[in-house]
């Protein structure tokens, strides 16, 4: 007779293993939506994730082929020469993948893009946007941009301290 007990642990690492194929985030899932200010352009919903690869570039969590692919595009938002949402853009199109990560990165935005954790992104992101409608009014300035990338870096510091300090 097969063994039809419930395997909780096998059904957690196969959904883990398929949530793997999905982005983290695509700006057409938010512009798209139905829930999307329609005052505001399909452009508001490309900030909050070129913040987030912004991050990710200057902490050195993107993976060798984006570097490598968008080196122009990376050496200007450096520089600053091009805000992060049209860095995201240049690179990513509209996804948000893990291909875009390294290791190192793909663990923490597993944890902290995706809910589950007491932590998410996308919380931060609109509460510290200020506006109480929707995070995608807020203005993409410089400032604003440091703002969000002290809160990720804040999250990803307390991370590191869950897995017992530097990863």
């Amino acid at each position: 007779m097969p063994n039809d007990e419930f395997d909780l642990d096998a059904l957690l690492k196969e959904a883990d293993a398929t949530l793997d194929d999905f982005p983290y985030d695509a700006a057409s899932w938010h512009y798209e939506s139905d829930e999307y200010p329609k005052d505001l352009p399909p452009d508001a919903a490309f900030m909050h994730l070129g913040i987030y690869l912004g991050w990710a570039i200057e902490r050195d969590l993107i993976s060798d082929a984006l570097k490598e692919r968008c080196a122009d595009a990376i050496e200007k938002f450096r520089k600053r020469k091009i805000m992060p949402s049209e860095a995201f853009r240049t690179c990513c199109v509209d996804e948000f993948t893990r291909d875009h990560l390294n290791d190192r990165g793909n663990a923490f935005t597993k944890k902290y893009y995706l809910p589950g954790w007491k932590y998410y992104y996308h919380e931060d992101f609109h509460t510290l946007s200020g506006n109480e409608i929707s995070g995608f009014y807020m203005p993409e300035t410089w400032e604003n941009c440091g703002r969000i990338k002290a809160a990720i870096d804040k999250r990803y510091q307390e991370w590191l301290k869950e897995k017992g300090g530097e990863a």
